[in-house]
């Protein structure tokens, strides 16, 4: 707010020392290096900030004005200079410029329209959005305003729409990665797994490391039953991610309850199970190392467990009835059965 920009790089450098793949914070050390002119710093930092949410709508705005002046021009078209201006007072935050800024562009009414749709989002107003029309891809737009009204409709939970609109960007920009990581998104909410799935991997194959999309791709694995390939992704996700219990205990899980035996570890289930709980002792991860005692033969601690798990740790009511089934099953000891449904 001052604009003592080395000073907020500095200290947005040290609090990612201690949560080192936060969205916001990378975003706003990214935004910090923009203003400083550290361009390809920022642009790093940036990309880093959409791996771990593609849908953080600051860092994207930040990573079109961060692009290269070819890239900018497919992207919004040859008034992108005009534009400009106004994408970087909203990167900017600076609410009281904004509104002159939008209002005061000499553009065309849909553009003007997804500049104050922007706005609404980044003050945390979405009642305010319009979307008339509601499809405008049958229109001559540029990508950017396609990408944003497919934003905006994924936001007011108009999927289908939402998904028209990105797959017109790819119309325009077919060798953009990003759009395959929004349409994977849209289209794994719509239960429409293979779309998601095959457009998780296009942008997968350019973006390995990005570590949202390799974990919601490792949820569409599981969800399709395909046992062996979300084991296959947890453990490269793991590589990076030694630390991040959740990743810890799915993968856990799975070693412990595959449906196909062969692929099942009890030993790594409970390397990874007790690593997890140690991390963060969640209903899940007591649930998962409860599981792993009861299967190595160790009823008493599995009972043990499960019983801390109710006790201590908060978890929704509609946990009860499963937590219940659990419980009777250690009792009885019966370890070749499956653990009840989560439902």
């Amino acid at each position: 707010m001052q604009k003592r920009w080395k000073e907020a790089e500095n200290i947005f450098k040290k609090l990612l020392t201690i949560r080192p793949n936060n969205s916001l914070l990378l975003t706003h050390l990214g935004f910090t290096q923009w203003k400083l002119k550290k361009t390809e710093e920022a642009r790093q930092n940036i990309t880093h900030a959409l791996y771990e949410n593609p849908g953080n709508l600051w860092a994207w705005n930040l990573y079109l004005l961060l692009l290269p002046e070819a890239q900018q021009r497919r992207w919004i078209g040859d008034d992108f200079k005009m534009l400009l201006p106004v994408l970087g007072a909203l990167a900017s935050k600076r609410t009281e410029e904004i509104w002159q800024e939008i209002t005061s562009v000499r553009t065309d009414p849909f553009t003007r329209q997804v500049l104050k749709n922007m706005h609404y989002l980044l003050e945390e107003a979405p009642q305010e959005i319009k979307m008339d029309p509601q499809d405008m891809t049958s229109k001559q737009l540029s990508p950017w305003i396609n990408e944003q009204w497919g934003y905006f409709h994924e936001m007011l939970g108009n999927r289908e729409l939402a998904a028209r609109h990105f797959e017109a960007v790819l119309e325009a920009l077919p060798d953009n990665a990003w759009i395959h990581a929004r349409l994977g998104w849209v289209y794994e909410r719509m239960d429409n797994l293979e779309k998601s799935k095959q457009h998780y991997s296009l942008f997968l194959q350019k973006h390995p490391q990005a570590f949202d999309v390799s974990f919601r791709l490792a949820n569409v694995y599981t969800l399709t039953g395909n046992e062996a390939k979300t084991i296959e992704l947890y453990e490269l996700i793991a590589t990076h991610r030694p630390e991040h219990d959740l990743v810890l205990n799915n993968l856990a899980w799975l070693y412990l309850t595959a449906q196909d035996r062969q692929v099942r570890n009890l030993e790594k289930g409970m390397e990874l199970a007790l690593k997890s709980v140690e991390l963060n002792p969640t209903i899940d991860s007591l649930d998962t190392l409860a599981e792993a005692y009861f299967q190595s033969g160790d009823r008493i601690k599995a009972l043990e467990t499960i019983h801390k798990a109710a006790r201590e740790v908060d978890y929704p009511p509609n946990r009860h009835s499963y937590l219940r089934k659990q419980l009777l099953r250690f009792r009885k000891g019966e370890q070749d059965s499956s653990p009840p449904a989560l439902t």
